[in-house]
C-alpha cells in the first residue's frame, strides 16, 4: 500500500458574493425557477461560479478574486429551445452585494409565429 497524501483546500475569503431573486419584472412576488445566473468581469474575461435558481427563485454566485470591479450579469431561462427573454446588465460590484434581477417571462399562451421573408441583397 502507498503513502496516503492529504491536501487541504480553502477558499479565499475576498470572494466577493453576489446573491438574490430572479424574479418577474412585472409581478415582483412571482419568483422564477430553473435560471442560471452567473456573472463575467468585463475587463479581465475571468467567470464567477454559476448558480441555478429554485422554487424561492434565489441564486448566489461568487465573483473572481480579481481587481475587476464591473461584471457582466446574466440569468438564462432553462429552456432555451423556445423564445424566451433572459436578463443581462453590466454592474459595479465592489462588495457583497444583493441583486435581485428582474426577467420578462413570456406566457406561452401569448406566444405566436412569425415568418420572415427575406428580399435580395
Amino acid at each position: 500500500m502507498g503513502v496516503e497524501l492529504s491536501k487541504e483546500f480553502e477558499l479565499p475569503a475576498t470572494y466577493r458574493t453576489l446573491f438574490g431573486e430572479v424574479q418577474s419584472s412585472l409581478q415582483q412576488e412571482t419568483k422564477l425557477e430553473g435560471y442560471t445566473v452567473r456573472a463575467q468581469a468585463v475587463r479581465s474575461g475571468l467567470v464567477s461560479t454559476a448558480s441555478v435558481t429554485g422554487a424561492d427563485g434565489r441564486y448566489r454566485i461568487l465573483l473572481p478574486d480579481s481587481a475587476d470591479l464591473q461584471f457582466l450579469v446574466e440569468a438564462i431561462p432553462p429552456d432555451t429551445s423556445e423564445a424566451q427573454w433572459g436578463y443581462a446588465r453590466e454592474l459595479t460590484i465592489r462588495d457583497d452585494r444583493e441583486v435581485d434581477l428582474g426577467v420578462d417571462p413570456i406566457d406561452p399562451a401569448a406566444r405566436g409565429r412569425v415568418s420572415l421573408q427575406i428580399i435580395g441583397l
